[in-house]
């Protein structure tokens, strides 16, 4: 049987194999070769490798030996005394500990002698409130406000009381308020007018009813001279309601010492015929020139606006005074619109005022009249009229007789304007 050449040829694999391992050997050869020259002694030691030198210092100079060192630096040496630092310490610790001491006994002192008096003074002002006093309604403020007076004064003064304090000549700033009619006003006031007084006008006050900023207030009663400590008295020509507008400004911006005197240049006058102490002079007045240090402060208890009056038509904390005549309050008046808010209570300036006597009714007489309106001392009461000039007549009168009032500078002209229809009442005319 022929034998076929693949059975005795070597596999490819084999010789592959074979070639690797002598590859392989000749690589390590290679190495040997290469390993060979670098051990060579020769070639290693023939080049031998850069050590650095150390540097020997120069040798020092020659010393004499009687020659001293003197040193450059000196050693302080600090020696600790214990003894020393621990009774200062103990010292200290001990002034520490009585000045502590000392405070907190001072402090105890203090808070109890504040105390003390605090007791004192709620004790004082019980036995007051308790004491009845018949003066006490006739004070320009009361204890509801938040503005409480120092010393009180009464509302309205009498012309002898007047009369007394020019005498005495005491702190007084003495006003004629002007009216609206400013070129009149001053023509009046130049004719005659009570001694040492000055002219007080009403552009200067409010502007159409409406009260000026407090710092304009400010800087014009300063220039006329009034202090904080001032006592201002106001009278008028005999219309009254220019006076007590006057007042009402005065005590809005935070004077807590003003009076009316309403009798005015027409009582003067003629107490004038029977006296001369009674004065009068013309001209522009001989009160002494110079700038007062009054400050104006607003006073919220004496104010109320549209906003106060809408809100109390539904809380019902104020009672609510009308001051126009009955033919406005009703509505059947001529030359304009008029009429009065719901639940308003109409308290008209003749029934308060004598036009014709030009004075107040008598104060018990006024006090009836309020009682029988159904309008209660314990309760403040917001006060408007056709303007806020005519509703500082109501408002003196509630004053004078202890009401805590303020007055709706907006009046029926603005609630008219801005109100719901429901709390206005306006009767249908009849054509």
């Amino acid at each position: 049987m022929p034998m076929d050449n693949r059975w005795f040829s070597k596999p490819e694999i084999f010789h592959s194999t074979r070639n690797g391992l002598s590859n392989q050997n000749n690589y390590n050869n290679d190495i040997s070769e290469s390993q060979k020259d670098y051990e060579d002694p020769e070639y290693y030691y023939s080049n031998p490798p850069d050590l650095p030198r150390k540097r020997t210092p120069p040798p020092l100079p020659p010393m004499n030996s009687l020659q001293k060192i003197v040193p450059t630096h000196l050693v302080i040496e600090h020696k600790q005394r214990n003894g020393c630092n621990s009774k200062s310490m103990s010292l200290g610790c001990l002034l520490a500990t009585v000045t502590v001491l000392f405070i907190l006994s001072l402090a105890y002192i203090l808070a109890w002698n504040l105390r003390k008096d605090d007791n004192f003074k709620n004790l004082s002002q019980s036995i007051i409130l308790t004491a009845p006093d018949k003066y006490s309604t006739r004070s320009m403020y009361s204890f509801s406000d938040t503005n409480v007076v120092k010393s009180k004064v009464d509302i309205d003064v009498m012309a002898t009381y007047l009369l007394t304090l020019l005498i005495t000549k005491r702190k007084l700033c003495l006003f004629e308020a002007g009216t609206d009619r400013s070129e009149e006003s001053k023509r009046q006031f130049r004719e005659e007018h009570i001694e040492s007084a000055r002219l007080l006008q009403f552009a200067n006050l409010s502007v159409n009813g409406t009260p000026v900023h407090p710092l304009q207030f400010q800087r014009y009663v300063r220039s006329l001279g009034v202090d904080a400590d001032c006592y201002v008295i106001i009278y008028d020509r005999g219309e009254v309601v220019w006076a007590t507008h006057a007042l009402w400004i005065f005590a809005l911006f935070g004077h807590q010492k003003v009076s009316l005197y309403s009798g005015g240049i027409n009582e003067w006058k003629k107490l004038k015929i029977n006296s001369a102490q009674y004065r009068t002079e013309s001209g522009d007045g001989t009160y002494p020139r110079r700038n007062g240090h009054f400050r104006a402060e607003w006073n919220a208890a004496v104010i109320s606006t549209f906003d106060d009056v809408l809100t109390n038509t539904e809380l019902k904390t104020h009672d609510l005074v009308d001051g126009q005549n009955r033919k406005q309050y009703e509505g059947i008046s001529s030359g304009a619109v008029y009429g009065h808010i719901r639940s308003a209570i109409n308290v008209p300036a003749e029934d308060v005022y004598d036009w014709h006597d030009q004075k107040w009714h008598d104060e018990l007489d006024l006090k009836a009249q309020l009682r029988s309106r159904k309008l209660n001392e314990n309760r403040p009461v917001i006060v408007y009229s056709s303007s806020a000039i005519h509703s500082s007549l109501t408002w003196f009168t509630l004053r004078k007789c202890g009401y805590n009032s303020s007055i709706y500078f907006g009046s029926w002209p603005e609630w008219l304007i801005r109100a719901p229809e429901f709390l206005k009442i306006i009767p249908k005319k009849r054509f």
